[in-house]
């Protein structure tokens, strides 16, 4: 996605004003209270929402023009408004309205917080980056932009730690890990236990085959049995 244009009406110091932005890596620079943090305030927030409690007035509204990879053009506007409600625009290639939930498609399901910590910063977080990336090693760092900053990484790799110590421990046995582990190993011993050998189902099958013969044979000796009683009864009944 690239921005072409942005339009600011009672954002902060910008009662009015429009910036046309050129492509590749755009720098805003000029004097201090001129307004650069809030054009960068105002540029967030046309593309995630400007809040209701927005400190930057009660009639803030702002307009946008981007462009996708696909070279589809939207323009997205935005105004102050509860649950980021206040999005309006349209995909200009079919004219169709732009909501929120084809905006968000259109983000590529890119967080504010990344976009803060990687696309669109000020001086001074550019600066706090750098101190960052000093202080910690670059894959971290990278990791850290992913989740909204180094220390957003650094409270959630704590936590996954204190987590896994709470699963698991390589000497424990109270912890479910462990828990679990030795209940698996019980499982596993007595699976070994019962499963049958290939030589112990050859001679089931042995066993299984002689009986079904021998039920057989006493099946044929049965139905011999019963043709001689009749023929018994037979010639009983023929007696005088």
């Amino acid at each position: 996605m690239r921005l072409q244009s942005l339009v600011l009406e009672n954002f902060g110091v910008h009662a009015s004003r429009r910036i046309e932005f050129g492509p590749g890596l755009q720098v805003v620079y000029g004097p201090n209270e001129s307004g650069k943090t809030t054009l960068l305030a105002a540029l967030r927030q046309t593309l995630f929402g400007i809040p209701f409690d927005s400190h930057f007035g009660g009639d803030v509204r702002t307009k946008a023009r981007v462009e996708l990879a696909n070279g589809t053009n939207i323009t997205i506007t935005r105004k102050r408004a509860r649950n980021q409600e206040g999005i309006g625009g349209e995909i200009e290639t079919t004219r169709e309205p732009l909501t929120r939930e084809l905006w968000e498609r259109a983000l590529g399901g890119a967080s504010q917080s990344l976009f803060e910590n990687l696309f669109a910063f000020s001086l001074g977080e550019l600066a706090s980056g750098e101190r960052s990336l000093l202080e910690a090693g670059l894959t971290e760092a990278l990791y850290g932009m992913a989740v909204g900053g180094l220390k957003r990484f650094r409270s959630l790799a704590t936590q996954l730690d204190e987590r896994a110590e709470e699963l698991f421990t390589r000497r424990g046995r109270s912890k479910r890990a462990n828990l679990l582990l030795n209940e698996l190993l019980g499982v596993r011993k007595e699976y070994e236990q019962a499963r049958f050998t290939g030589t112990d189902y050859t001679n089931l099958e042995v066993e299984i085959r002689e009986i079904e013969e021998a039920a057989e044979r006493h099946r044929s000796l049965e139905n011999e049995a019963r043709r001689a009683l009749r023929a018994l009864e037979r010639i009983e009944a023929a007696l005088p």
